[in-house]
């Protein structure tokens, strides 16, 4: 899952949004925005996710790397991609303000720790962990879509399931 995250609804005229920073003035947020932003890192991790990661669109490069490891890890993955609207938010606020985490987190636990203490600028994976998936837990290293069965194997196959004579 990739989560586009450009700190407001910049389509509805920059209103603001569960992911925009605390303070941000904006059209409908004239004073700042009073609420404090969801942190959907955290959230992830937390509900199990097995691959979480923050990008910035301005840093292709890790970007490309991220989305590989994602696509070819096993299991649920999640890359929050940091977009800024142009006509909110500007590049270079993005740009001299990102940081890349030292190393990634080895555990759940200091996942979550570096997840919450981090800023919204922080970068890289925050949690990566291997289990077994469902697919190799219902049918281990078969894989029912190369399988060619005719017609008639297809229906014998189903009456059985169905216990259907």
């Amino acid at each position: 899952m990739i989560l586009h995250n450009n700190g407001v609804y910049a389509l509805t005229t920059g209103q603001f949004s569960p992911l925009t920073q605390e303070g941000w003035k904006g059209p409908s947020t004239p004073k700042g925005s009073f609420e404090i932003p969801f942190n959907p890192i955290s959230l992830l991790v937390e509900v199990g996710a097995t691959f979480v990661a923050r990008c910035y669109a301005g840093e292709i490069n890790h970007l490309t790397e991220t989305l590989v490891r994602a696509t070819e890890h096993e299991g649920f993955s999640f890359i929050d991609v940091l977009q800024p609207a142009v006509s909110y938010h500007k590049w270079t606020e993005y740009s001299k303000n990102i940081e890349f985490l030292d190393r990634e987190p080895k555990t759940k636990e200091e996942a979550l720790t570096v997840a919450r203490n981090s800023h919204k600028f922080t970068l890289g994976v925050f949690y990566q962990a291997s289990r077994q998936v469902y697919h190799k837990g219902l049918y281990g290293d078969h894989n029912p879509i190369n399988e060619r069965l005719s017609r008639d194997e297809r229906l014998a196959k189903i009456r059985k399931i169905l216990e259907i004579s």
